[in-house]
């Protein structure tokens, strides 16, 4: 009969739209996915970054500083001579 017939497209119209919504939230969990695992190839910490920063900066002011007591020893040596 036609409500069987309607009853019959109506479960298939429920099965197929469950399937769909799976399938969405399926898609939508592995963009997810594919973003963070690109964010963790690609992504820069800022954090990590700074701290890097910083440590350079001391490098640097400590190298600069062996310079300069180089330079007053050759100073020192100079008027010596």
């Amino acid at each position: 009969t036609i409500e069987d017939y309607f009853a019959a497209m109506m479960g298939k119209l429920g099965v197929q739209s469950k399937e769909a919504s799976n399938m969405s939230g399926n898609q939508q969990l592995l963009i997810e996915q594919l973003e963070a695992q690109q964010s963790s190839y690609s992504g820069v910490s800022l954090d990590e970054e700074m701290t890097n920063l910083i440590k350079y900066q001391h490098a640097y002011e400590a190298a600069a500083r062996l310079v300069r007591t180089v330079d007053e020893m050759m100073q020192t040596v100079i008027e010596m001579v």
